[in-house]
């Protein structure tokens, strides 16, 4: 995929007649292409735009007198630079390989990477309400069957410095289909233009029109959902001063190329802010809700779609001892789950004054082709790190891969508004009354030149009762230049069930070498991991350790969902339930005959096709098969590490300068 090409925007004299003559010059618009480009949460009303907004027509081209050509045969002479003011409504229309076609107009994209149609320069305020453009788009090139079609707004009110105010796509086809873009930015500057194009082919455009609309009645803000269980949740949303009532809409997307709405509930009248839905298979499909606010007979336009998309917690928990003397623990079943992710730790008691190093990664373990100005970026939107972390349940949204380091796309975010984060495993954080420091590097890389490249650090914890993650502390980190700066925060509120996350809020940002740690005082107790691993039955066999015996082993469980994506053969997003709540299990200091019975010594041994490795010193573990290729790796410190095995045959497992050979 392109990353970066040319936008010649050469523009003159507006179309309102307050503004003066300017010229707007040549600009270079690095822009990404979204991973996912849908306009599945485009609104859907059968009532008449006028029923529901005040529109105020800012400009509207229907291409009439591009007579020349045809939709299948454009016009071979090309429009370059300003278009004949007698082929257009509005005069200063500019354009870049462009040809009429019989009533609309042909952008050769497939020939001219440059190929665009840029409006006229407009006047536009800031004044609360956002822009919308709508018009009608279809591929132009019988060689694809897919593309984008793209618009870009771009401010120019300082004529010597434009700037890329906002851009959006949309999936284009080979029939003609309405767009709706709107573009809700808060506006800074006054002047304006707007630009249409393909990404990498030819598309043909007619009828658009750029306006104001603003709502006669305000549309309410949906809040997350809640009371979430097998057969049901609730939708929630805020207030709307005046409303009499309001209509909520459940639906899913169809997987038609349109992402058509499967509406399940249509415009339900609610008198609340709340409505709970049932009769549902919750984890079957992906849900989505929206509400409109209604007075008298005068509707508001949809809220914003709020996506439900979960798994119920496990329950029914119990602890036995097995024969072997391992802890044999299950839990109840959960419908639609591909696995259960298992956690569990033992106390450590500090002998002194220290720091205690919580989680430390470095990214070694990355190795990859890209650089902070080529990074890789074309990933699945959310990625499991357990293969280049030393501790196990890191995970990532809106990844990009550079060697030695991870990185994320927060361009995502400043455009489409998709969080890209990387989310630490939930650790115990209570120790030092909650207070924890994050040490990292930082690395801040543009994709536009304007981009102001920041990183926010921050605390987020479980709420088991409301069955909700908080953030309940958080740091920005200011302007990150584009090379690598060492930072250190300090984070409060940390729980028994914590995790940091850092995010991106523009450009690309590299993060390296995490220290996570916590001060103790003599005495004082926090958990070290004794177990972190999957399992796709509802159950799980722990071996004892001898460590174990005289404390309590805490330990808890959740499900997850792996959602496919087609287009990159991987994983896209991974669909986690909530965790069970803590459960303890106090291991006596004898009388059980565990497989470490007498003995902390390092230890390994296969189990129905599982290599548990009794690792009481919490030492890296690497597994080789007799070919001498690695095929599992362990960092994560825990005194027992549980790897599956593919296949049958003999391993070699090494585990700091011990070496086991097993079948």
């Amino acid at each position: 995929m392109k990353q970066l090409y040319t936008i010649l925007a050469t523009l003159a004299v507006s179309v309102l007649p307050s503004m003066s003559q300017q010229v707007v010059p040549s600009q270079t618009i690095p822009v990404k292409v979204p991973k996912h480009i849908e306009r599945m949460h485009a609104p859907e009303s059968s009532k008449a735009e006028s029923d529901i907004y005040d529109v105020t027509m800012i400009l509207s081209e229907d291409f009439e007198k591009f007579t020349k050509g045809t939709v299948e045969k454009p016009d071979t002479e090309v429009l370059d630079g300003f278009i004949d003011s007698e082929l257009t409504q509005a005069p200063y229309w500019s354009a870049q390989s462009v040809y009429q076609a019989g009533g609309c107009v042909f952008i050769d994209r497939a020939n001219d990477i440059n190929a665009n149609l840029c409006s006229p320069i407009l006047e536009l305020p800031d004044n609360g309400k956002p822009v919308v453009v709508t018009f009608k788009g279809r591929l132009g090139d019988k060689t694809y069957n897919h593309d984008w079609v793209q618009v870009y707004m771009i401010d120019v009110t300082d004529p010597n410095d434009p700037k890329t105010f906002t851009n959006d796509y949309a999936n284009c086809y080979d029939e003609w289909k309405e767009y709706k873009f709107v573009l809700d930015k808060a506006r800074k500057g006054t002047d304006f233009f707007f630009q249409f194009s393909g990404y990498d082919t030819s598309v043909l455009f007619d009828d658009i029109e750029i306006k104001f609309l603003d709502p006669k009645v305000t549309p309410p803000v949906a809040s997350a959902h809640s009371d979430f269980h097998l057969k049901g949740f609730t939708a929630n949303w805020e207030p709307v001063e005046g409303a009499d009532s309001y209509l909520v809409s459940l639906y899913t997307i169809n997987a038609d190329r349109d992402k058509t709405r499967n509406y399940i509930v249509k415009d339900r009248q609610v008198d609340g802010t709340s409505y709970a839905f049932s009769d549902i298979e919750t984890h079957e499909a992906t849900y989505y809700y929206v509400v409109k606010a209604k007075k008298g007979n005068t509707e508001s336009p949809e809220s914003k779609a709020i996506k439900v998309n979960g798994l119920i917690t496990p329950s029914d928990i119990k602890v036995t001892i097995g024969s072997s003397g391992n802890l044999e623990i299950s839990w109840s079943e959960v419908p639609g789950a591909d696995y259960y992710e298992f956690m569990a730790y033992r106390q450590y008691e500090a002998k002194t004054d220290e720091t205690f190093v919580v989680s430390e990664e470095n990214f070694d373990k990355l190795v990859s082709s890209g650089t902070p100005l080529e990074p890789e970026w074309d990933l699945p939107e959310q990625e499991e790190l357990d293969e280049f972390t030393n501790q196990p349940g890191w995970i990532a949204q809106n990844p990009a891969h550079i060697n030695g380091a991870y990185g994320l796309v927060g361009y995502y975010y400043q455009q489409y508004g998709s969080l890209a984060f990387l989310e630490s495993p939930y650790m115990d954080l209570s120790p030092n009354g909650g207070n924890v420091n994050v040490s990292l590097d930082l690395y801040g890389a543009y994709v536009d030149e304007l981009d102001i490249c920041n990183a926010i650090v921050r605390m987020m914890t479980v709420d088991l009762e409301n069955q909700e993650l908080k953030t309940v502390d958080r740091k920005t980190i200011v302007d990150l230049p584009a090379e690598w700066t060492s930072h250190s925060v300090d984070l409060k509120g940390g729980t028994n069930l914590s995790t940091i996350e850092i995010l991106s809020t523009a450009g690309y940002l590299f993060i390296d070498n995490i220290l996570i740690t916590q001060q103790l005082k003599a005495g004082e107790k926090a958990k070290v991991i004794y177990s972190d691993t999957k399992t796709e039955k509802n159950s799980i066999s722990v071996p004892v350790l001898d460590i174990l015996r005289g404390q309590d082993i805490v330990f808890r469980v959740r499900a997850v969902r792996e959602i496919w994506d087609e287009m990159h053969f991987s994983v896209n997003e991974y669909v986690r339930g909530a965790y069970t709540g803590e459960h303890s299990y106090s291991v006596a200091t004898s009388g059980i005959e565990g497989v470490e019975s007498g003995s902390a010594q390092t230890k390994v041994m296969i189990e129905n096709g599982t290599l548990f490795v009794v690792n009481p010193d919490g030492e890296a573990v690497e597994v080789f098969d007799t070919t001498g290729r690695n095929v599992a790796s362990d960092h994560s410190g825990a005194q027992l590490v549980t790897i599956p095995l593919d296949s049958k045959g003999i391993y070699i497992v090494r585990v700091a300068d011990k070496t086991f050979k097993v079948l």
